[in-house]
């Protein structure tokens, strides 16, 4: 019949006393905070990049429009006129633009800052929980010590 016990880890063998549950849980916590701040990361940059999108699409329009000869085309102070006005437009609107994706960015970081505060915060405690298992592995091996 083939044995079909799991070897143990030599490491496990020289560190008896570690609550491994503890460690895989710590672990896991901080695989499942990297991949919330990764998928934020992610959809901030989708969303900013969305909108630079869509800010440069109906810009370019409003651009091309001021450099074509329309009404007064053959007067250049109109012409003038009319490009200067798309200028202001345009300037008008990308302060706009950089504010919302300053607010964007600003939510991504609040939101990696939140993220990273909670996988610290479960890093504690779990570092409490196997510093407890090592203090009681202690005790459990100098009591065992004593009664030899």
């Amino acid at each position: 019949m083939p044995n079909t016990s799991k070897p143990t880890n030599p490491a496990v063998l020289q560190y008896r006393g570690l609550d491994l549950e503890a460690i895989t849980a710590l672990q896991m916590r901080n695989v499942e905070a990297l991949r919330s701040m990764t998928n934020l990361m992610f959809d901030t940059t989708e969303a900013v990049t969305r909108r630079q999108a869509e800010f440069l699409e109906t810009r370019v329009g409003q651009m091309s429009a001021a450099f074509e000869p329309g009404e007064n085309a053959s007067d250049p102070k109109a012409l003038f006129e009319r490009q200067a006005e798309a200028y202001r437009d345009l300037f008008g609107a990308l302060a706009s633009h950089v504010g919302e994706l300053a607010e964007i960015t600003s939510k991504c970081c609040a939101g990696l800052v939140h993220e990273a505060s909670r996988a610290a915060a479960g890093q504690d405690d779990e570092s409490a929980a196997v510093k407890r298992s090592e203090n009681d592995g202690t005790a459990a091996s100098k009591t065992s010590a004593a009664k030899k």
